[in-house]
């Protein structure tokens, strides 16, 4: 069995809300815990032989994400939910989603990008020290080692009137009435994403949005 470890991005001001993790046909679900308790449950479920997930706040944008005793050649589907309040600005809505941990800085002409790569997970009985186990690497000619895809619906309880993106190349996909729908296939993982959009036209106008986290529950 495998264990592996991944440190991701997420927007600074976001509040991590749920998390769950589908292997082998069973979904595991997150539960919140006081970090010192959530690491030794981790710890214990691994040296069991159980399906075990951890995810940990290393700094306000920055998580790991840690599973345990995962079969070779076995498929993993980690979900991850997370709310925030987008910004209001010049009237506009605005969704930045980070896809890199990396320094912010630019990097003297000719010289190597440094980019995040993944470190192995801690040996068995072991642990890495809070806020390290990540590493950077350089990559020949600035090219980031990883890509991501996104799918993005956004449900604003009215039409959205514009939308603009000036760091991705997005796709318009169909979608259900009153929403919008953009998609990215694939692009490299190296800069924010940055949606922009517009709803309501010129008057004041009400909107409501309803969710339900679990279709087939009632209520």
């Amino acid at each position: 069995n495998l264990q592996t470890m991944y440190t991701f991005p997420l927007p600074h001001d976001g509040a991590v809300t749920a998390f769950e993790f589908l292997v082998d046909g069973k979904v595991v679900h997150g539960v919140v815990r006081e970090r010192g308790e959530a690491r030794a449950r981790f710890e214990q479920a691994r040296r069991e032989g159980h399906h075990a997930g951890l995810v940990e706040q290393d700094r306000p944008n920055v998580f790991t994400l840690e599973l345990a005793n995962i079969p070779a050649r076995a498929t993993v589907k980690a979900t991850l939910t997370y709310l925030e309040a987008l910004p209001y600005r010049s009237g506009e809505f605005e969704l930045r989603f980070p896809t890199v941990v990396a320094p912010r800085y630019t990097p003297a002409a000719g010289q190597p990008q440094p980019v995040p790569v993944p470190m192995p997970a801690p040996a068995p009985g072991t642990m890495a020290p809070q806020g390290m186990g990540r590493r950077e690497a350089t990559v020949p000619n600035g090219t980031a080692g990883h890509t991501f895809a996104i799918d993005i619906t956004v449900d604003a309880g009215m039409p959205v009137e514009s939308w603009r993106c000036a760091t991705h190349a997005l796709e318009t996909l169909p979608a259900s009435s009153g929403q919008l729908r953009l998609k990215l296939a694939s692009d490299r993982a190296d800069r924010d994403l940055v949606l922009n959009y517009k709803v309501g036209g010129e008057g004041i106008r009400l909107g409501l949005v309803t969710y339900r986290p679990d279709p087939a529950q009632e209520g």
